[in-house]
């Protein structure tokens, strides 16, 4: 049965490896997001920390207007 769950986790991994580059491959900006999400997730109290990845994300939107309607 341990084999069984090992072999599992490689198999998700792959799913989620591709789930991944479709969405990066979609989403122009999702690095900056990424980026963001991991400072805030750093930075829980001090937010302004991540102002700058906050700016960048909002000009790569700008960028991608078509992409993002809205921006």
């Amino acid at each position: 049965m341990a084999q069984e769950g090992a072999g599992a986790q490689p198999q998700q991994q792959m799913m989620s490896d591709s789930t991944n580059h479709q969405i990066q491959q979609q989403s122009p900006c999702i690095n900056f997001n990424q980026n963001l999400l991991s400072c805030l997730k750093e930075n829980p109290v001090k937010t302004s920390i991540c102002q700058t990845n906050i700016d960048l994300l909002t000009q790569c939107k700008k960028e991608n207007s078509s992409y993002y309607p809205g921006f």
